[in-house]
């Protein structure tokens, strides 16, 4: 039987941050990572605002210095300030997090190696795999569970795409482009241009049904055709998510020594999707703790002022979606480029957080505001 320290299931975004942040932080330490698929592809993209420092800096592909927000024929341009809007392709991050592990012999990274079940034995665990049984003293599972089941998903589908004539401003990636019909739930489309001809195009919808995925090609041809007068173009990548909107707590540390990460953990923002930065986050956190004690209790994935926001937030999209377009448009138009990018990056200072609040219907926050349900959401999450 195979021993280790750490077993970390999925060599996703929260297993491979895991990995590396344990090798920068801990010494001694023997760290395996289990991956089902048996090849990496450039199938996501992660994008983030550089509020802090993180291990992956040289797979940041773009940064743009403005980013935009339309709804009712209005658009709303922040920037420039102190933190640009960078991605991360898929390919990228995988790159440097394999060349991180595989460089380091106190890791190693095995494709092909789904994990067939898990197993408490004496004080440490049994991982038991197609090619034999692991031991390790701690696991970290990043595998869908069935404790997130949320009443609305964000749901997308992008295509990278070129185009013959140029269509594209470089210099301003588009986060919500809600002029379009909201059907289906609320809907906006994501643009980010790496050139005039070039670029990352979403279509993104906010609600509890999930589509075919002929739905959301056929909303890309459309957007291009309606918006920037694009009637032919090449497709050189496709990638589909989806990503559950749910402040319910999820137990992120259900038995000494087993811990779940990533989505399964708790660790991607319910109101808006984003997951990079608070995964690298937690992450340092997490190695940090294992560094000082053995069996330590992990840190929680988000703070309970950010919690609470979330919690509210959602809840008024969920009773008025009409209005959802309108919402997000007053975050863009009321508060700066960087205390929108602290805020979304739960890096929020006191005066950001009252600038949300003013920008927000009032008489609707503080109805939510006073639930109960909201501040004990909140303190479970802390």
């Amino acid at each position: 039987m195979e021993r280790v320290d750490d077993v970390i299931i999925g060599g996703g975004l929260a297993g491979l941050s895991l990995a590396c942040a344990l090798l920068d932080e801990c010494v001694d330490r023997r760290v395996l990572v289990l991956e089902a698929r048996t090849a990496y592809a450039n199938d996501r993209t992660w994008c983030f605002w550089d509020v802090e420092p993180h291990a992956f800096a040289s797979a940041v592909r773009r940064r743009w210095s403005r980013w935009s927000a339309q709804w009712q024929g209005a658009t709303h341009v922040q920037g420039p300030g102190r933190h640009s809007y960078c991605e991360i392709a898929g390919e990228d991050f995988y790159r440097v997090a394999r060349a991180r592990i595989e460089r380091d012999p106190r890791a190693e990274l095995r494709l092909g190696t789904p994990v067939d079940r898990i197993d408490p034995t004496g004080s440490d665990w049994s991982v038991a795999t197609p090619a034999g049984v692991v031991r390790a003293r701690h696991v970290f599972d990043s595998r869908p569970t069935h404790q997130i089941a949320p009443e609305l998903w964000q749901h997308f589908a992008g295509q990278r795409i070129e185009t013959a004539e140029a269509a594209f401003e470089p210099g301003v990636a588009t986060l919500m482009d809600f002029d379009r019909a909201q059907d289906g739930g609320i809907h906006f489309f994501y643009v980010l241009p790496e050139s005039e001809h070039r670029a990352l195009v979403e279509a993104t919808w906010i609600g509890p049904t999930l589509f075919d995925d002929a739905v959301y090609t056929d909303a890309i041809t459309r957007y291009l055709r309606d918006r920037y007068g694009i009637d032919h173009f090449r497709v050189h990548e496709e990638e589909r998510g989806r990503i559950p909107m749910s402040v319910r707590r999820v137990d992120a540390h259900p038995a000494p020594g087993y811990y779940r990460i990533g989505t399964a953990g708790g660790q991607v923002k319910p109101s808006t999707g984003y997951a990079f930065v608070h995964v690298q986050r937690w992450s340092r956190a997490m190695a940090r703790r294992l560094a000082d004690s053995d069996r330590p209790s992990p840190p929680p994935a988000r703070s309970r002022t950010a919690s609470l926001l979330d919690s509210i937030f959602l809840a008024c999209v969920r009773r008025h979606p009409e209005r959802a377009p309108a919402l997000f448009a007053a975050l863009f138009r009321e508060l700066d480029g960087d205390a929108l990018a602290r805020f979304l990056s739960e890096r929020a200072r006191p005066r950001d957080i009252l600038r949300v609040m003013a920008a927000l219907p009032k008489a609707e926050f503080l109805r939510e505001a006073v639930r109960p349900v909201h501040w004990r959401q909140a303190l479970a999450a802390g």
